[in-house]
């Protein structure tokens, strides 16, 4: 029995723990920076874009993220998973600091727990409730998927490993230091109520056993820790990441606000998001940071009304999009498939309602509005989707707009041509053709072309198309 005051023994039974943990962490941490910054890289296929800093700049931005994430409120929008993802939150928080104390007083010799002190019964409190609360988190999400099973939450392999791999890590803690405590059974052993009661069951055990489960116990957690950290960038716990950056770099417009586009940009060659790179960077890791909790789909009326639109599914649809087209980079024929028509059909697009139900409801502060008007507006410049605007429709037929060209300089030309300044210079031109008062416009009007000079004939270069 220890008869001194609360503490504990630093790598006990452990001897060459202090060894090897930084050799494999460094390997663990190389393969976590790997699977990182591919996934930078995967973003960097998006236009370059400069995030604004919005009201209050960047201290302000920051202090919002912060809240966001530490409060959890825009999960806790829907209470019980809100409340259960925040304990895991906060558990998983507080078991990394109370890691960092145990690094600091074993590498460091800060001797905050290693040496007697009353701290240690705080210190082994704290951990043992936010264990438990994290442990029951992760038991009530794995009821609510596989056993109530939402409609909404997608059921794919990861997340079952995820779930699981954390009940393992965190189980095999509790029984880390429930053997401890039956090996040596200090006075204190009851403030770590958690571990303690498990302890009891095997009180009693000879102390070679003990040890020798305890060694096993303590190399098995340590690796499955090393092995979870490795896996993050490749697994739906990256958002443990995204999640907080995108919701740092969140658009600080207006909401609902649609960017401009600028028409009359000679040097523009695409108009709107018809291909993975016509997307920004931020829109890219918008994808990245979905962990397809569902709400948007959940709160989306087209969706609840049974049209074609899923926003969650659009989301996703991108992002398996830009990891194809990033895995396909190096080919000399591209084998990925269009993200118009082969990932994202224009039945979804066109049945949006630009309600923005699922930015709002969105817990990672993803704009899925801005992907789907981008790729919109690249529908409508190549001539698509007009069977879903009847008002559009009829304004061409009552004031002669005619069908928008693919191409941006002839979408120009033709803006111009058809607009109601077109008109009035074709009405009111002088006769500058063969000589003959209106001969310009007969013979443009049978597909001749109109060669004259200056601003008016630059308008009426091109032959109007047939209205659509």
């Amino acid at each position: 029995m220890l008869a001194e005051l609360p503490h504990r023994e630093l790598y006990w039974n452990i001897p060459l723990g202090k060894y090897l943990i930084y050799p494999i962490f460094a390997v663990a941490a190389a393969v976590f920076v790997f699977g990182a910054v591919r996934r930078l890289k995967i973003w960097r296929q998006g236009k370059a874009v400069r995030v604004e800093p919005g009201k209050g700049g960047w201290t302000a931005r920051l202090l919002r993220a912060a809240w966001d994430v530490l409060s959890q409120r825009l999960l806790l929008r829907e209470p019980w998973p809100g409340l259960f993802h925040l304990l895991l939150f906060w558990g998983f928080i507080f078991l990394f600091v109370g890691t960092i104390i145990v690094a600091l007083d074993a590498d460091v010799g800060t001797a905050i727990i290693s040496k007697g002190n009353l701290f240690y019964l705080g210190f082994t409190l704290v951990l043992n409730v936010f264990g438990v609360a994290a442990v029951a988190a992760v038991f009530y999400m794995l009821c609510r998927r596989y056993l109530v099973r939402s409609d909404y939450l997608e059921e794919r392999g990861d997340d079952l490993l995820t779930l699981l791999w954390i009940l393992v890590i965190l189980l095999s803690g509790h029984a880390l230091q429930a053997l401890r405590l039956a090996a040596l059974q200090p006075t204190w052993a009851s403030w770590s109520f958690a571990s303690y009661g498990l302890a009891r069951l095997f009180w009693n055990a000879r102390p070679e056993n003990l040890a020798t489960a305890h060694a096993l116990v303590w190399w098995a957690h340590f690796l499955m820790v090393m092995a979870w950290i490795a896996w993050l960038p490749y697994g739906k716990l990256w958002h443990i990441f995204t999640g907080p950056l995108n919701l740092l770099l969140r658009s600080a417009k207006p909401s609902g606000r649609i960017d401009k586009m600028d028409l009359e940009d000679e040097g523009a060659e695409q108009f709107g998001v018809g291909a993975i790179e016509h997307l920004s960077w931020k829109r890219l890791l918008d994808a990245d940071s979905c962990i397809r909790c569902g709400r948007c789909q959940e709160n989306c009326p087209a969706k609840l009304t049974g049209k074609p639109l899923n926003p969650k599914q659009v989301i996703l649809n991108v992002r398996a999009n830009m990891e194809e087209v990033y895995a396909n980079r190096n080919r000399k024929e591209s084998q990925s498939k269009k993200l118009h028509g082969d990932w994202i059909t224009s039945d979804e697009l066109w049945s949006c309602t630009t309600c923005m139900a699922c930015v709002s409801n969105c817990p990672m502060g993803i704009e899925h509005l801005e992907d789907i008007i981008g790729m919109r507006q690249h529908l409508r410049f190549q001539g698509h989707g007009e069977q879903r605007q009847p008002l559009v429709n009829w304004l061409r037929q009552a004031f002669g707009l005619g069908r928008r060209s693919g191409s941006c300089a002839a979408f120009r030309t033709t803006r111009a041509r058809n607009s109601f300044l077109g008109g009035l210079l074709r009405f009111f031109r002088r006769p500058d053709h063969q000589g003959q008062p209106g001969a310009g416009e007969d013979h443009a009007r049978h597909g001749g072309e109109v060669r004259s000079s200056g601003n008016r004939g630059a308008l009426l270069r091109r032959d109007r198309p047939p209205h659509g």
